[in-house]
């Protein structure tokens, strides 16, 4: 019942195609068979450079707030490291405690103890001054020194007392909101803390280290982050990438027109203190961009794809049609009295021009032999239909793979003659995967093939994620020659590059290894992502020591538990052995041993997988 309704709609099918020209028919055939394909396929090229636009913006803005975050915390390095000094100093501790006489006494004891502890000393690069200050009345309000009563009602002070944290830093602006800025008026970063560590000396003591702001905000450029950022703490922004900061105004606050251009937020813990990094939206838009980028690769497969193939449609329509209308006309102007007329000026050796040949053999033969030659024509038509529609459908079982391979050596030419090399031999790889991946005359393949399609694979993976990603692949001579099925290896290596390399934002290696010993295949695949849970991983384990065709259908896990079947199918249940482990933060680490496999699919003992 089936198989009539099939044979039903193809009739149906034909009779449509029947009431059309034969050059319609081919553009019908262009259409199906070319341009829609095509136009998918292009299509789905661009959704992956947009893709790869969109995942390559997110890991520069990642990169870029964790660099920024890594250059302000090294700004307090060296102040954290004076502080600290300076907090468990004795000599410090019980000067600022000392009732000196006079100014003198004062001056000449400070001069001693600046020199001794080397506080000047201290003062370089973005650390400009420090400061001690203790409720001390003989101290002298000048240089390095201060009685605590007198900055009690301090912008910095005050903020230091109600934050409640040791220490703190202070951002801070000298000046007066609406007078005329002074010299001394500008941007002030302070490291703050009081100094209570020899708990017998009575007195409150405070130190106060001071940062060159504008030091700080130089280095603080989009050149150096690839991108527009702020560094904010509450509502304040403390640092900017927008435009050089005018260090003679106050602090800038946020607001809801630069929170609504935030693309990426990301926040950090930084002494006691919560800052938030705010990565903005770039101002060139993604789909433009990769339209861009790619420009060159979508002309030449519009160029290449569509109006080639329309060119050539055309000119095989009119080699077609023109002879087959000058058959026609004659056919039409046929007189009962008089017979065909014989056809003029045939051009061309193809089959058109021999049925034109064959025409004119009719017309000279007898009237009475015109039925049986029309006849064999009719068959030997049908015949040659038939034929080229088997060269067709042959033609069109290759089309796919023969066209990406066609498509991808035309790129990698238009490359080279371009000078872009690496673009050139990442396509050359790109080709070469691809065409391993569609021969499949073979299952059983050597280990020494497979690492090389392998080896390929991971430079690919090397151009997308930069120095941040290696890989090592050693193997013995015994290892290379034993046989695997194909692909399996390549999709445990291709899950840790998605699930471990990918992941990480650090540097992260893959490690291959085989080995032979006692006729024995030894392979360990090991990354160091972002590795898995021990229970999930204890979980993944049982699945594929215990795979069958049942989980194909069920596991999320289908790529791996595939290619476990398949090693267990060649080397049989119980001749395989899979050890897999993982550890959060460090990476997994697979396993597999079993026989080694000849070329005819049997191990050494002569056993048939």
């Amino acid at each position: 019942m089936k198989k009539r309704k099939r044979i039903d709609l193809e009739e149906g099918i034909v009779r449509v195609l029947n009431n059309f020209s034969l050059r319609h028919k081919l553009l019908i055939l262009y259409l199906f068979c070319v341009a829609v394909p095509i136009v998918l396929t292009d299509g789905f090229f661009m959704m992956m450079f947009i893709d790869n636009s969109n995942l390559e913006l997110r890991k520069n803005m990642e990169m870029a707030a964790y660099n920024a975050e890594l250059d302000f915390k090294n700004i307090f390095d060296t102040s954290c490291n004076m502080s600290e000094s300076l907090y468990i100093n004795y000599k410090v501790n019980t000067f600022l405690e000392t009732q000196f006489e006079s100014n003198s006494e004062f001056y000449s004891a400070a001069l001693q103890l600046l020199d001794q502890t080397g506080i000047n000393t201290f003062a370089q690069d973005e650390i400009a001054k420090v400061v001690l200050c203790a409720e001390n009345d003989s101290l002298v309000n000048a240089g390095n020194f201060c009685n605590l009563s007198r900055v009690e009602d301090t912008v910095w002070y005050t903020s230091f007392v109600a934050s409640g944290q040791e220490p703190f830093i202070s951002f801070y602006y000298t000046g007066v909101e609406g007078q005329i800025p002074r010299a001394s008026d500008m941007r002030v970063v302070s490291l703050v803390r009081t100094l209570d560590y020899f708990r017998g000396l009575p007195m409150r003591k405070v130190l106060r280290i001071d940062l060159d702001y504008a030091t700080i905000a130089s280095n603080f450029t989009r050149e150096r982050y690839g991108m527009d950022l702020y560094i904010v703490r509450g509502d304040q922004i403390l640092l900017s990438t927008i435009e050089q900061p005018n260090y003679y105004k106050a602090f800038n606050y946020m607001t809801n027109e630069i929170q609504n251009q935030v693309a990426y937020e990301t926040s950090f813990e930084f002494l006691g203190s919560t800052y938030r990094i705010l990565v903005m939206e770039p101002k060139v838009n993604i789909m433009t961009d990769a339209l861009e980028k790619n420009a060159p690769i979508l002309v030449g497969l519009i160029i290449i794809n569509i109006l080639l193939p329309l060119i050539l449609v055309n000119l095989l329509n009119k080699s077609f049609t023109d002879r087959l209308r000058r058959l026609s006309k004659v056919f039409g102007e046929a007189d009962n009295d008089v017979g065909l007329k014989e056809v003029s000026e045939i051009q061309g050796e193809d089959e058109i021009a021999g049925l034109m040949h064959g025409y004119n053999g009719l017309v000279k033969r007898n009237r009475q032999l015109i039925k049986t030659i029309y006849e064999d024509r009719i068959v030997h038509q049908k015949v040659e239909i038939e034929k080229q529609q088997a060269e067709l459908l042959s033609l069109r079982m290759q089309i796919n793979p023969h066209f990406i391979f066609n498509v991808l050596e035309n790129i990698r030419m238009h490359s080279v003659l371009r000078g872009e090399d690496e673009t050139a031999s990442m396509i050359e790889r790109l080709a070469a995967l691809e065409r391993e991946s569609v021969e499949w005359k073979n299952d059983l393949i050597p280990l020494e093939n497979e690492l090389n399609f392998i080896r390929n694979y991971l430079k690919l993976q090397q151009y997308r994620y930069g120095e941040r990603f290696t890989f090592v692949i050693n193997a013995d001579k015994e290892a290379l020659k034993a046989y695997i099925p194909k692909l399996t290896l390549t999709t445990f290596v291709e899950n840790s590059c998605v699930h471990g390399v990918e992941k990480k934002t650090g540097s992260a290696m893959i490690l291959i290894n085989a080995e032979v010993d006692d006729n024995i295949l030894t392979i360990e695949i090991e990354d160091t992502g972002v590795g898995m849970d021990p229970e999930e991983a204890a979980k993944l384990q049982k699945k594929m020591r215990e795979c069958s065709f049942t989980q194909l259908q069920e596991s999320k896990h289908i790529g791996i538990i595939n290619s476990c079947l398949r090693l267990k199918m060649t080397a049989g249940e119980e001749n395989v052995k899979l050890t897999f482990e993982g550890e959060e933060k460090v990476g997994v680490y697979l396993k597999i041993e079993m026989p080694v496999i000849g070329s005819d699919g049997k191990s050494e003992d002569g056993t048939v997988t």
